[in-house]
Formats: structure tokens, C-alpha cells, sequence
């Protein structure tokens, strides 16, 4: 969506955000003030020890973004009573507490001053987590001086003792700063794979909504630079909501400035405009000078797109000029960047010559090829040390890990010793039992063999019987079939010699008509009767 806005119409909306900034800044400070008058009500009560070391040093940080003067004052005071306690972690934290005051008044050369003292006793009390913070806290300084080498330094020191002490939170935080040391650094791959992973942690961990925002605008910033816009909207959008909802200024401003650059790579100036008065507006809200100094930076650079040099150039004095307070390198570098461009169009040579140098000298302080290959071994070497590191612990829990188990490992031995014993005895007795087995088994082959082979030459015997039963029984058959061939030819004589005597013998009728009483008496023994009738 494109805001079209006129001038008239721009300037309207401009006042009704003042405004709104003054209508809702009063609150938000009343219910900071509440907050650290409750604080001050407990110090009448609290004895004077360690318990009131600590609650000086947080009123301290509740002053921090309220009033830096008076954060210092609460530090201070922290820091009598801790030296007289000797309470070391006291006069540490008092003495960071000092450092963020002064780096909120941007007077960063006192800031690492204190946060060095504060160094010095961390190391001394072995305290990694405190120096961690330490660390991390000059990092971010020497990163706003455009000190790459010295900030990419001290955060990969503070990932290190992180990482050892498994801090996710810290770690995701960590991961981020790095993503913009790559950033200023225009390693935009390597800055954008240290975002994502920040990124990831924060949303497993539900992180607040000002270091998500953080990180999501970071990450849009990042891709803007790839040229990405469309990718780089969608990250710088979800940064607004979340910081909107939860009302973070801060954040606010920095996701308005990045849509305000985004649009004008994409030619939209008016929007443009649009978003990064809104920042400048949210900026000023939460006194953030630093992202003050960078909307109006941004804002100029797009009036001069637009061609409208006054007003580009109003924007970029006051971006150096605060740039210049707050020791902000690169703003000053694209402040004078703008400047020069302007004086330039408007013929004012001599300005234009000024600003040029500037820039130039801003620029290479920002980055140049010495400190290119610096960063570079410098990434080297925390790659190794890291990587050293890692060997070493895991050789360290190798150790452990050996010296814990030797006693199991010789209980293993003797188990595993009485185990073979057991074992081999148990081969041993299912040998003999074998053995004895193998040994009946011949014994009953051996029977069995005679058997067969008695069994084998019986059946021979009775086979050859069977054969001579055989042929007894052909020389039979042959018989029996002679003698029936003979009975058969006796059969038939006989039966001849019947039919002869029946027709030589008187029949029946014959002798009832010649005898009216008679019988006739006849018995033959087989076929023929050669007797008597």
C-alpha cells in the first residue's frame, strides 16, 4: 500500500504525532518515576549490607532510559557501600552500572573506562557470566564508534563464555550483535545467517517483544541491502506490530526508519517520508539519540532522491550534528554523505569539499583493508580457539568419563572372566555328555548294522527260496495243465462210449410198451456202466 500525502496535509499529521508523543510520554514516565519511588521507599528500611548494595543498583538501572544523571548517582552509591562491605560483585555491577549511564549520555570514552574497572574484578572473582556482560557491553560501544575489530572481539568473547554456560537467552542476543558488526560490514550472507539463528533461539525461548523486534528488523535491514524488499518488508512489518503492541518507542522508530529505506529503494518516496517521520517521532519519544540521529539521516538522503535540497539538508545538519554528540560514526558517514551531495547540487563547492572529506574520513574509519583482514584472522582464531575449546572439554569429559567407569569397567572383566569360566565349564560338561552320546549311538549302529546285514542275508535266503517255490510251481501248473489236456480226452471218450451204450440200450418207452410192469435198475459209477441194466 502507498501513502500518498501532500504537504499540507504532511505537515498536519506531523503535529498531531507530536502531539500524540507528548500525550502519551507523561504516563509512561509517571510509571517509571512510581517504580523507582517504591525503590527509594525501601532504602529507609533496608540495613545497610549487601541487600542495599544491590537495591542502590537497581534504582540505578531503573534510571538507566529515565535519567542518566541520576543513575550514576544510585551507581555511585551502590559502589560506597560495596568498597566498604567488600562486597567485589557489588563494586563490579556498581561500576557497570556507571559505564550504561554514561553510555546512554553517550559519553563513550567514560563508559569504557568503568566497564573495564568492572572487567578487572569479574576476572579476579572467576565470575564468567558477570564478565560476560561486560564483554558484550563494550562490544555495543566500540560498534557505535565504527570500532568492527574491537566490538567483533569482544562479542565473540562473550559468545564463548555463553555458549560454555549454555545461556540460550544470552546466546540468541550474542548471535544478533554479530549479525550487525556482518552487517556494517556489508557481509550480508554471513550477518543474515547470524539474524536467523538469533532469531530461531528468541521464538523458541518466547523472548520479549523489544528483542524480537529487534532482531526481525535487523534481519530486514539485512535483506534490504540483498535487495530482497519484499522479504525485507515482511520482517520490518513484523518488528512494527510486535513493538507496537507492546509500545516499545525504541523499536518503533527503528522498524518505521527501515520501511522509510525500503520504500525509498522502491521508488516511493512519499512513503517514504511516511514512516521515517514516524520514526524520527518514536525516536524522540524514547530518547533515543542513536536512531534519532540515523531517521533523520534516512529522511534527508530521501528528500535529496526527491530533489528537495533545503529540506534534505535541514535533516542531514541535524542528523550530523547529533551524530557528532553522541559520537555516532556512522551516522556522521551518511549524514555527510547527504550533506555533500546537497552542497554539491546547490554549487556550494567549498561545503561540498568539506562534507566529502568527511565522509571519507568517516568511512575509512568505519572500514578499511586493514581492518578487513583484521576482522578476518580475527574470525579465524575464535573459530580455532572455539574449536580448540570444544576438544578440550571433550577431552576433559573423556577423562572423567574413563576415570568413572574403570571401577565398572573391572567389574565388567571379573563378570565377564567368571562369565567364560561358567561357560567353558558348561561346554566341558555338554562335551562329555556328547561324547558319551556319540559313543552309545556307534555302539547301536554298530547292532544296528549287524541286524541289517543279518536281516539282508535272510532276505537273500528267502528270496532264492521264493525263486525255487516258483519254479516248483511253473513245473506244477505245467503239469496240472497236461493232466487236464488228458482228462479232457478220456472225458470225451467217455462221453462217446455213453452216447454208443444209450443208443445200444433199451429207452424207456420202449420197455413200457412191451413190459406193462418192469423196472429198470441202473447205476453207472462215473459216465459208462459196463455192470449191469
Amino acid at each position: 500500500m502507498v501513502f500518498m500525502i501532500s504537504g499540507c496535509t504532511q505537515r498536519k499529521v506531523y503535529c498531531l504525532y507530536i502531539f500524540f508523543f507528548f500525550s502519551t510520554l507523561f504516563p509512561v514516565v509517571n510509571a517509571q518515576n512510581a517504580k523507582i519511588d517504591s525503590l527509594k521507599a525501601l532504602l529507609i528500611t533496608t540495613p545497610s549490607d549487601t541487600n542495599k548494595v544491590n537495591l542502590y543498583y537497581t534504582i540505578c538501572r531503573a534510571y538507566f532510559r529515565v535519567s542518566a544523571d541520576s543513575a550514576i548517582s544510585a551507581a555511585e552509591q551502590s559502589l560506597v557501600l560495596a568498597q566498604k562491605l567488600g562486597f567485589s560483585k557489588g563494586v563490579a555491577n556498581a561500576y557497570n552500572g556507571i559505564g550504561v549511564s554514561y553510555y546512554f549520555k553517550g559519553d563513550y570514552p567514560k563508559s569504557i573506562i568503568y566497564y573495564n574497572k568492572s572487567q578487572v574484578i569479574h576476572q579476579a572473582d572467576q565470575n564468567e557470566l558477570g564478565l560476560s556482560q561486560i564483554y558484550n557491553n563494550l562490544g555495543v560501544i566500540y560498534k557505535r564508534q565504527g570500532n568492527y575489530l574491537n566490538a567483533l572481539d569482544y562479542y565473540q568473547k562473550s559468545l564463548s563464555i555463553q555458549e560454555r554456560l549454555k545461556n540460550q537467552k544470552m546466546i540468541s542476543m550474542l548471535n544478533n550483535n554479530l549479525g550487525n558488526i556482518y552487517l556494517n560490514l556489508e557481509n550480508y550472507p554471513q550477518s543474515l545467517a547470524y539474524l536467523k539463528k538469533a532469531l530461531a533461539v528468541k521464538e523458541k525461548l518466547n523472548s520479549s517483544k523489544g528483542s524480537l523486534a529487534l532482531t526481525c528488523n535487523n534481519i530486514g535491514i539485512v535483506l534490504t541491502k540483498m535487495g530482497r524488499y519484499d522479504e525485507g518488508l515482511v520482517y520490518c512489518k513484523k518488528a512494527l506490530a510486535i513493538s507496537t503492541r507492546a509500545k516499545l518507542f525504541q523499536s518503533m522508530a527503528a522498524a518505521y526508519n527501515q520501511l522509510g529505506n525500503i520504500k525509498a529503494y522502491q521508488n516511493q518516496s512519499d512513503s517514504a517520508i511516511y514512516y521515517q517521520k514516524n520514526a524520527i517521532i518514536n525516536a524522540t519519544k524514547a530518547n533515543a539519540k542513536s536512531m534519532q540521529a540515523a531517521s533523520l539521516s534516512s529522511l534527508g538522503r530521501t528528500y535529496l532522491g526527491q530533489k528537495k535540497y533545503r529540506q534534505a539538508q535541514k535533516s542531514a545538519l541535524e542528523a550530523l550534528e547529533l551524530a557528532k554528540e553522541i559520537k555516532e560514526l556512522v551516522s556522521v558517514r551518511d549524514a555527510s554523505e547527504t550533506l555533500y551531495k546537497v552542497t554539491e547540487q546547490q554549487q556550494d563547492y567549498a561545503q561540498a569539499f568539506k562534507y566529502q572529506a568527511l565522509y571519507m574520513q568517516s568511512k575509512d574509519s568505519l572500514l578499511n583493508v586493514d581492518k578487513t583482514e583484521a576482522l578476518t584472522r580475527l574470525e579465524m582464531n575464535y573459530a580455532f580457539d572455539k574449536k580448540q575449546s570444544l576438544l578440550k572439554a571433550e577431552q576433559q569429559a573423556k577423562e572423567e568419563k574413563l576415570k568413572l567407569e574403570n571401577g565398572k569397567k573391572l567389574q565388567k572383566q571379573r563378570f565377564y572372566l567368571l562369565s567364560a569360566l561358567g561357560i567353558l565349564l558348561a561346554v566341558l560338561i555338554i562335551s562329555f555328555f556328547v561324547f558319551r552320546s556319540k559313543q552309545v549311538q556307534q555302539k547301536l549302529n554298530k547292532q544296528l548294522t549287524e541286524q541289517k546285514n543279518d536281516l539282508t542275508q535272510l532276505n537273500e535266503e528267502l528270496q532264492q527260496n521264493h525263486e525255487e517255490i516258483v519254479a516248483q510251481r511253473d513245473h506244477i501248473e505245467s503239469q496240472n495243465k497236461s493232466l487236464n489236456q488228458q482228462q479232457i480226452r478220456i472225458e470225451s471218450s467217455f462221453k462217446v462210449a455213453q452216447t454208443i451204450q444209450q443208443a445200444l440200450l433199451p429207452s424207456q418207452e420202449n420197455l413200457q410198451s412191451l413190459f406193462a410192469e418192469h423196472f429198470i435198475f441202473y447205476r453207472p459209477k462215473d459216465i459208462v456202466s459196463g455192470d449191469f441194466y
